[in-house]
């Protein structure tokens, strides 16, 4: 008899993991995106890059396993695979980011790697970022997309001369809105460059918008900023504090500018170096002109310890320098130094520079070549600009430019007195009562009153001009009468006042009249000043005055006859 053999065949079936597992909640589209409120979550999160998350929770990274061995790896951590969906922080924390890879990789690192997506309202604190590679960022090594109110605070670090180094970013093709960042960014190489506090390169398509930084940029080699180490995009509405410290191409706000654009910006940082060091930018290059930087202004101390430092920017070659200011302190090393721009050159380019409608009030040292606004300006066009700080030196010093070759200098003045110097290679010296307001009739010939404000009172500059982009719109003037108030009617200007009374002898007298003028320098002399006509009540209307859209200014004298007398 044969025996029979049985196989029993059990199959068990397990049901797939559902999605809702890997996160708190969510399908992962734009009206319902995953939810995010673990450490666990935000790893899930590598699995599915083109979606749409929400942060729901603060999130410890600081923890086991996300902080053994070489610590998270990016989400989107490969150029190819980047990520391209939107993660929305919601205002929430991520702590303990730690990396340290001390290895040669491929990958990118931070806490994402390259994006082309949307990352925004995230936070990340107490980072400890060790890596070696190019582009490093706390948040993001390269981005292509948009960045929109995010922060890092504690430490970036990188090995072994690699570049693109920042407190946010690495490298920015894209737009980063309203970020901030703090703590220390710094190579282990002394021969590291393109190091900046926020972002290490903003590249040509970069826009930063409305950021600042705090952080602590030391110990890099060249193109070294508070905010951003080398700018080839647009920098808006930004400022930076802290300490920068390395050797070339050092700027409180960014350590290079070539073919970028900075508007609307300012330093307060201290800055120290060797050459090229300025209180705004270090270097600005520009071979078409490009290179503009605008609406700024830089308060901070500015030491360098070689060539070219300058209380704004450190040296230029091509570009633009319009309607910007320096304050603080300004002490320079072997030659070239400057309140404004430590020195201008047309080497590199062939392109000239031009700065316009800046002053400087910086006190500048040094040992050679010195000056209150430039310290030496080869072939650069300066206008309507002025210098008022202390200046001393051992050679070639000036009161606004301390060396010039081929260098012009049109309507433009330093003051002999608060200067200490009372020759210059450029601009005219004047006392300083013939600079402060109301000022001399030959001292700024051909300004613009509309770009220019007069410190009528000397409450905002000293009593020496001040940039009207900077005050809040209020109009430092002083009323020649009691009450005056000033109307726009379509076209007209309506100028009303209160009654003007003096007493002689204890009796009051009442005048006449008034006489009305007009003029476009606010602190000229009265005869600068065109006469409208006689009234004798307390009002005038200025017939189409306000047509061509002008800014005028207005004095009411009285008088006891129409005469004038």
């Amino acid at each position: 008899m044969k025996r029979k053999s049985v196989f029993w065949l059990t199959l068990i079936l397990i049901p797939a993991l559902p999605l809702f597992a890997q996160f708190a909640g969510g399908s992962g589209t734009a009206q319902d995106p995953w939810q995010v409120a673990t450490a666990g979550h935000l790893n899930n999160v590598r699995g599915y890059l083109d979606g749409h998350f929400i942060q729901t929770a603060d999130i410890d990274l600081g923890v086991a396993p996300w902080n053994d061995g070489a610590g998270w790896a990016a989400l989107g951590q490969y150029s190819h695979l980047p990520f391209g969906g939107n993660y929305d922080g919601n205002g929430h924390t991520v702590s303990g980011l730690y990396v340290n890879s001390m290895a040669t990789i491929s990958e990118y690192k931070g806490l994402f790697g390259s994006s082309v997506g949307t990352i925004q309202n995230l936070h990340l604190t107490d980072v400890d970022l060790k890596a070696n590679r190019d582009y490093l960022g706390a948040l993001l090594s390269i981005n292509n997309g948009t960045v929109i109110n995010c922060s890092s605070s504690g430490i970036v670090k990188n090995y072994s001369q690699k570049r693109f180094l920042g407190g946010l970013v690495g490298l920015n093709q894209g737009d980063i809105i309203n970020c901030h960042s703090s703590g220390n960014v710094s190579p282990d190489s002394y021969l590291t460059q393109n190091i900046g506090g926020l972002v290490g390169h903003n590249d040509g398509d970069g826009n930063i918008t409305g950021c600042y930084s705090t952080a602590n940029v030391t110990n890099g080699n060249q193109n070294i900023g508070g905010l951003v180490g080398e700018n080839n995009g647009d920098i808006t509405d930004c400022h930076s504090s802290g300490i920068i410290t390395g050797n070339s191409s050092l700027g409180g706000l960014v350590g290079i500018s070539t073919s970028g654009n900075i508007t609307n910006s300012n330093s307060t940082a201290e800055v120290s170096g060797t050459n090229y060091i300025g209180g705004l930018v270090g270097s600005l290059i520009s071979s078409d002109g490009e290179s503009i930087i605008a609406n700024c202004y830089s308060a901070g101390q500015v030491t360098g310890t070689a060539q070219s430092t300058g209380g704004l920017v450190g040296r230029s070659d091509g570009g633009e320098i319009n309607s910007c200011y320096s304050s603080g302190s300004v002490t320079g090393g072997t030659y070239y130094t400057g309140g404004l721009m430590g020195s201008s050159s047309y080497s590199f380019t062939n392109t000239v520079t031009y700065i316009n409608n800046c002053y400087s009030s910086a006190t500048v040292s040094g040992n050679s070549t010195i000056g209150g606004l430039v310290g030496y300006n080869q072939q650069s066009i300066i206008t309507n600009s002025y210098s008022n700080g202390h200046v001393s030196g051992n050679s070639a010093v000036g009161g606004m430019v301390g060396s010039s070759m081929i260098g012009i200098h049109n309507n433009c003045y330093w003051d002999i007195e608060a200067s200490g110097q009372t020759t210059s290679r450029g601009g005219e010296g004047r006392t300083t009562a013939q600079m402060v307001c109301p000022h001399d009739e030959n001292t700024y010939v051909g300004w613009d009153w509309e770009i220019w404000a007069a410190d009528m009172n000397h409450t905002i500059n000293n009593g020496y001009p001040y940039l009207s982009f900077f005050n809040d719109g209020t109009p430092d003037r002083p009323a020649a009468v009691e009450g005056l108030t000033i109307s726009i009617l379509e076209n007209d200007v309506l100028l009303t006042w209160q009654p003007v009374t003096e007493t002689v002898n204890g009796s009051p007298i009442v005048p006449d009249g008034y006489i009305v003028l007009v003029g476009e320098d606010p602190c000229g002399d009265v005869i600068s000043f065109s006469e409208l006509g006689f009234v004798s009540d307390t009002s005038f209307q200025h017939i189409q005055a306000a047509q061509n859209h002008r800014h005028l200014f207005y004095r009411i004298v009285a008088v006891h006859d129409p005469s004038g007398k």
